[in-house]
């Protein structure tokens, strides 16, 4: 299976060896750049789901450049993993209240892809798609994000926090295997 890489070559991140080690089959997407960053990352995930929805692809995975896995095998069991019934089932999240954020490395399916390209550009993505399709959390997370810059906030993050905040709230959610937020 093929991962869609976005990369914004105005960083010095390298993600290809990362992903290599795990998925030898990455296509490489270029970042697309907008005075309104949150447009930006909308319209570079869109040009993914676009191409899979004219080339009739049943899914397609999408990843951003600053992923980082958890696992040596969690693009395995990413796969392995896949729920029967989802509209989007993501490997990593960067925060869980009452929806999920972060879209970083999950897989769409072709029944969502409508729906996802008529998401609101001028909303962050993932809370542009809140309540719109049934979104499946892998458990435990396979992938967060590196500490760096961020496109769309416009400054260094230091996210270590944050991951074990998310970690513990799933931990107490339950001990499922995956999330549903519909």
């Amino acid at each position: 299976m093929e991962i869609n890489l976005i990369h914004d070559i105005k960083t010095n991140r390298a993600p290809l060896p990362k992903l290599l080690k795990q998925c030898s089959n990455v296509r490489i997407w270029p970042a697309v750049y907008e005075s309104t960053p949150k447009i930006g990352i909308s319209k570079a995930h869109k040009q993914i789901v676009m191409n899979a929805l004219k080339t009739k692809k049943k899914e397609v995975i999408i990843c951003e450049d600053d992923i980082v896995f958890t696992k040596p095998n969690s693009f395995r069991l990413f796969i392995q993993d896949k729920p029967d019934d989802y509209d989007l089932y993501l490997g990593g999240v960067s925060g869980i209240s009452s929806h999920f954020t972060g879209l970083f490395f999950y897989m769409i399916h072709e029944r969502f892809y409508k729906t996802f390209l008529k998401a609101d550009e001028n909303l962050n993505l993932d809370y542009a798609l809140k309540g719109l399709g049934t979104f499946v959390i892998h458990n435990p997370l396979l992938a967060i994000t590196e500490n760096g810059h961020s496109y769309n906030l416009g400054t260094y993050q230091n996210l270590d926090k944050n991951w074990k905040s998310v970690k513990k709230r799933l931990d107490f959610l339950d001990k499922k295997k995956s999330f549903i937020f519909e």
